[in-house]
């Protein structure tokens, strides 16, 4: 029983970790700053406000909701 108890509080052993592919995460990473630079111009497109996450009308608008 002690000799899982490391691995229950974090301290697992290195060879028990798997090998981090950081080319695959950086691909990644890219990945997700191109669509976000994609969807960032779209928004600015269509009339957002630069501060969107502050704006209940205009995303009410988004939803055809009434504010």
């Amino acid at each position: 029983m002690q000799e899982g108890v490391a691995g229950v509080f974090g301290e697992a052993r290195a060879d028990q970790t798997a090998p981090v592919d950081l080319k695959a995460l950086h691909a990644k990473i890219g990945e997700l700053a191109l669509e976000n630079d994609f969807l960032e111009g779209a928004l600015t497109k269509a009339g957002a406000p630069p501060d969107r996450s502050s704006s209940v009308g205009w995303k009410a608008g988004l939803l055809s909701v009434k504010r």
